[in-house]
């Protein structure tokens, strides 16, 4: 009976030992450090270049939700022609590779509701100036153009112009 009772506090002891031990696994077993996500401004690296947009409100901007880009360039904004893009009525700054969030990008006409618009990356051809001539619109890991289309709507809820 002495053997059980001074054994005991061992038993418990290595209990609250393993415990301890299967805590500290738990935490760190799982943590890895996200792979980094290049901000604008970073090195390039392999990334699918994609954009997300929302319908937007009339107005003489449009607001691009983020923008992937493998190499640097722009986001134009086409009118709708037969159809499909047709001619661009504005595009952003250069934007460098990376992510790009909460783009605007200024119309040079007022957009009317009902209407609708397609976002297009094109990648800049190194001169940093945006040229729908020069710069081409960038393709996907499939070779087809990144482009969204999206609609001018009264109810949108992105917003119509941004104090600057």
């Amino acid at each position: 009976m002495d053997e059980k009772k001074s054994s005991a506090p061992m038993i418990i002891g290595i209990i609250i030992a393993l415990a301890v031990i299967g805590v500290i696994v738990w935490l760190f077993a799982g943590r890895r450090a996200p792979a980094p996500e290049v901000e604008n401004g970073g090195e390039e690296q392999m990334m699918e270049d994609s954009l997300t947009m929302m319908d937007q409100k009339p107005g003489r901007f449009v607001n691009v939700r983020e923008a992937k880009l493998s190499k640097k360039g722009f986001i134009a904004i086409h009118e709708e022609q037969a159809g499909g893009p047709g001619s661009t009525i504005g595009n952003s700054s250069l934007l460098n590779v990376g992510t790009s969030r909460d783009t605007s990008v200024t119309l040079s006409r007022r957009s009317v509701a009902g209407e609708n618009m397609y976002a297009m990356l094109h990648w800049d051809n190194g001169d940093g100036v945006y040229n729908t001539a020069d710069d081409q619109p960038a393709k996907d890991k499939n070779g087809n153009t990144v482009v969204v289309k999206f609609k001018i709507r009264d109810d949108a809820s992105e917003p119509v112009d941004y104090k600057l």
